[in-house]
C-alpha cells in the first residue's frame, strides 16, 4: 500500500520582505506597525546586511513574529531581497523598507479584500498597488503620491515615473516567471523587475487604499543619487528592449549631471536647495529645505 502523502503546506496570503542595514532606530517601529495589522494571514522575513548598531538585538527580540531572518554581508538591497525570495511562501509578496510603515492598521485587510475580489478570487494583474505618502521622520506627510496605472503607463515605460514600490504587491509568479532582482542595480532594480512583468501585462491600481508611509531619506530619495538612478533606469529600459527614444529621460540625466557637479563642488546642502527649486518650478512642494 502506498504511503500517505503529507498535505501541501498552506501558503500565507502575504509575505512582507524587509532588508535592513544598521536600522535599529527604525526597524522595531516597522515591526510594531506590521504586528498591529488587523489582517493576520501574513508572514515577515528579514535580511540584515551585517549591522553593527543593535539591529541584531531587535531581530532576536522580535524573532517570534518572524518566519525567517538572517544576517550576512550582501551587495545591497536587491541582493538582500533575493536572499529572502526562497523563504517567501506568500501568494503575494510586498517589500518594505525598515524605515517604512503601513499607513494604518487596516491596510493589509483592505489590500487582501481587493486582491480576492477578481474572478476566481484573484485579479488578472500580477502587480497591485495603491497610493503612498512620503513622510518625514516624525510622520508628517511631505507629499502624497497618486499614480494611476493607465495615466502613468506611457511615462513609466519612458523612464519618467515609477510605480511606488514600497507597499507594491507582486504575485509570487512574477518571480517564478521572470527571475529575481538584478543585484547589479543599486537603485533601479525594482523598476527592472516591473518592466519585465508590465511590458506584456498590466498593473492594478487601487485608488482608495493608501498603502505605505515611506520615510524620505532612503537611497533612491537622496538628491545626490538622482543621476545614478536615472542612468540605471536607462539601462533597465535597454535591457528590457523598451522601444522609443526617451528624450525627456536624456534631458533629466543632463540636468542630474549638473546637480551632481553642484553636489561635488558645493556639497549636499546646495544640491538639496537646487532640487527643491526644481520641484517648485515643476509645481511641486519643497521636500528637502522645508
Amino acid at each position: 500500500m502506498a504511503e500517505p502523502q503529507p498535505a501541501a503546506e498552506r501558503r500565507p496570503f502575504v509575505t512582507i520582505v524587509i532588508a535592513v542595514m544598521n536600522g535599529a532606530a527604525v526597524l522595531e517601529r516597522c515591526l510594531d506597525n506590521i504586528a498591529a495589522q488587523t489582517f493576520r494571514d501574513f508572514e515577515v522575513v528579514v535580511a540584515d546586511g551585517g549591522s553593527s548598531d543593535g539591529t541584531l538585538e531587535v531581530l532576536e527580540r522580535r524573532a517570534a513574529m518572524l518566519a525567517h531572518w538572517h544576517s550576512a554581508r550582501d551587495r545591497g538591497v536587491y541582493d538582500a531581497w533575493n536572499s529572502l525570495l526562497p523563504q517567501a511562501r506568500g501568494e503575494w509578496i510586498c517589500f518594505l523598507g525598515a524605515d517604512d510603515r503601513f499607513a494604518d492598521n487596516g491596510v493589509l485587510e483592505r489590500m487582501a479584500a481587493a486582491l480576492r475580489a477578481g474572478p476566481g478570487g484573484a485579479p488578472a494583474e500580477r502587480i497591485a498597488y495603491g497610493r503612498l505618502n512620503i513622510v518625514d521622520a516624525t510622520g508628517r506627510v511631505l507629499e502624497p503620491i497618486e499614480r494611476p496605472w493607465q495615466r502613468i503607463r506611457p511615462a513609466f515605460f519612458a523612464g519618467l515615473t515609477m510605480i511606488p514600490h514600497p507597499g507594491c504587491f507582486h504575485h509570487r509568479t512574477v518571480f517564478e516567471r521572470h527571475g529575481a532582482f538584478d543585484p547589479g542595480y543599486r537603485i533601479a532594480g525594482d523598476y527592472d523587475v516591473l518592466l519585465r512583468e508590465l511590458k506584456a501585462g498590466n498593473a492594478l491600481y487601487l485608488p482608495d487604499i493608501v498603502t505605505v508611509d515611506m520615510q524620505t531619506g532612503g537611497l533612491s530619495n537622496k538628491p545626490e543619487n538622482l543621476l545614478l538612478g536615472l542612468q540605471e533606469i536607462r539601462r533597465a529600459r535597454s535591457a528590457n528592449a523598451i522601444p522609443g527614444v526617451a528624450w525627456r529621460l536624456g534631458l533629466r540625466i543632463l540636468l542630474a549631471r549638473v546637480g551632481f557637479a553642484v553636489y561635488r563642488i558645493a556639497g549636499p546642502g546646495a544640491l538639496r536647495l537646487l532640487s527643491d527649486l526644481y520641484r517648485v518650478l515643476t509645481l511641486r512642494k519643497r521636500k528637502w529645505t522645508v
